[in-house]
């Protein structure tokens, strides 16, 4: 008995843990990718992409660079995706803001009148811009995956969005906090995403994993399978350790020992 409590007390801690890197991961995601699309060139993103730990430690393959290279230059084309994607990072950024003072308990904890309304603004805000991410996540060509794992996701925000409102004016703490927890993975989702596809690169790259994978080496990988293993790897794999953590964080032990 002890020995199981143990490892539930090493568990709850990991996933503690996890929480506060998922919120890291959000915070660095969005302010650089803010940076990026509204200061940056087109050239300038793509030499900072293929100079990143995502790509230079495997080599710089024709086909990687080429893959980029494409996906990113209609972001910074004003005739092209310029204007949406520098729309939903401004939006982003300021989802980010109030996600942030939301869920770090020193804030929330002193200045709990502004928690509450800066709650409410921000699902507000959230909602009123879910249109705007499914039409992102729909002209996001490149990977189906992507597009039937993100989907969900802007569902996600929409419902717990709600439920977290609804919770907190029937003044059931416990379940507007569940509601708040998973409702912010909808958004720590795509920082973590981004370290998952680091890993798929990594072990599509090096010898001694790529020769045990369905595609092979990732030099052999080109077009759609490309986007669709690097990209779809990484979305399956970030939305199983998100919202697998989220919902521990959630509902796991720690909440039923407060309910009971």
């Amino acid at each position: 008995r002890d020995a199981a409590i143990k490892v539930k007390s090493k568990i709850m801690g990991v996933a503690s843990i996890a929480a506060y890197v998922g919120l890291a991961l959000f915070m660095v995601f969005n302010v650089k990718s803010t940076v990026v699309y509204w200061t940056w060139t087109r050239d300038a993103a793509i030499k900072d992409l293929m100079d990143s730990p995502l790509l230079t430690p495997w080599g710089m393959h024709p086909a990687v660079v080429k893959a980029w290279t494409e996906l990113l230059s209609p972001y910074f084309d004003p005739k092209g995706k310029q204007g949406a994607i520098r729309m939903h990072m401004a939006v982003s950024m300021i989802i980010t803001l109030l996600v942030t003072f939301n869920l770090v308990p020193m804030f929330r904890k002193k200045f709990m009148f502004m928690h509450r309304w800066l709650g409410r603004i921000c699902i507000t805000f959230a909602i009123i811009n879910a249109p705007g991410f499914y039409k992102l996540v729909m002209n996001f060509g490149a990977s189906k995956i992507t597009q039937y794992i993100e989907l969900p996701i802007i569902a996600m925000i929409v419902f717990f969005g709600i439920q977290g409102w609804v919770s907190v004016r029937d003044k059931n703490i416990q379940a507007h906090r569940s509601s708040m927890i998973m409702f912010s993975c909808c958004f720590f989702f795509f920082g973590v995403q981004r370290i998952c596809l680091l890993l798929a690169h990594a072990l599509h790259s090096m010898p001694t994993t790529s020769q045990f994978l369905p595609l092979g080496p990732i030099s052999k990988i080109s077009g759609a399978d490309y986007w669709e293993v690097m990209w779809g790897l990484a979305d399956v794999s970030a939305f199983m350790l998100t919202f697998g953590l989220g919902a521990y964080n959630a509902y796991g032990p720690r909440i039923k020992a407060k309910s009971a």
